[in-house]
């Protein structure tokens, strides 16, 4: 080896620099530096779902579990497989109308509640769903800290119907929840006055008529 640079010693390689923890590049030796993680996952990491983190260079997997959901006990449930974050509902599994002189309960989360999709033709998202329920999640103070909820898409809704339980069709980590229609923001193409719903009795897919009231889960991405 030539010796072109002041101070080096003939014959002799320089010895490869040693890794610096912080400098945010993955280099030798260290498992990952900030957000360097060496194209390394959860899975990767022998978990399925959740995001990987990096602490002082050394792998943090407190972000990843093996759970498809996680209740974050803020009276929302994260499902890890789509990244959607969805409201629990709140209440006793009873009638329609359980608030004494009231069509609904005060209480948007309450399980019994049920809304309208429509107010008529031509068959606008501009029912009590879309107005009164989502108006009261969006509105001041937001729900969990966040203002973007809406209806979820019919893919979305049928995403968490549990074919294996019955009445209802769906994990018992989603709070209470009627074996019964729940409305998707998707109109049913062949007919602009319906819309998809499921059905949670046994997770059967459906349409209704937009003027009828039923049951409704707010969702939001959760990423």
């Amino acid at each position: 080896m030539l010796c072109v640079h002041q101070g080096c010693t003939p014959g002799l390689r320089g010895a490869p620099a040693a890794a610096v923890c912080g400098n945010g590049v993955g280099e030798a030796g260290e498992a990952c530096d900030d957000l360097d993680l060496n194209g390394q996952t959860c899975q990767s990491a022998g978990f399925s779902y959740g995001t990987l983190a990096c602490d002082a260079c050394a792998l943090d997997t407190t972000g990843c579990t093996n759970a498809r959901y996680q209740d974050n006990g803020d009276g929302t449930v994260t499902d890890h497989q789509t990244q959607l974050m969805w409201e629990k509902k709140t209440g006793t599994l009873s009638g329609v109308n359980v608030c004494p002189g009231a069509a609904t309960c005060s209480d948007p989360h309450d399980v019994n509640n049920v809304y309208a999709w429509s107010t008529g033709a031509p068959w606008n998202p501009d029912g009590s769903a879309f107005f009164s329920f989502l108006g009261a999640l969006n509105g001041l103070g937001s729900f969990a800290g966040h203002s973007d909820w809406r209806l979820p898409t019919a893919d979305e809704l049928y995403s968490i119907v549990d074919g294996m339980r019955l009445n209802p069709a769906i994990d018992p980590v989603f709070g209470p929840t009627k074996p019964s229609v729940y409305w998707s923001s998707s109109t049913y193409q062949d007919n602009p006055g319906r819309a998809w719903s499921a059905l949670f009795a046994f997770g059967a897919t459906t349409t209704d008529s937009k003027a009828f009231s039923s049951y409704v889960r707010a969702v939001r991405s959760a990423y």
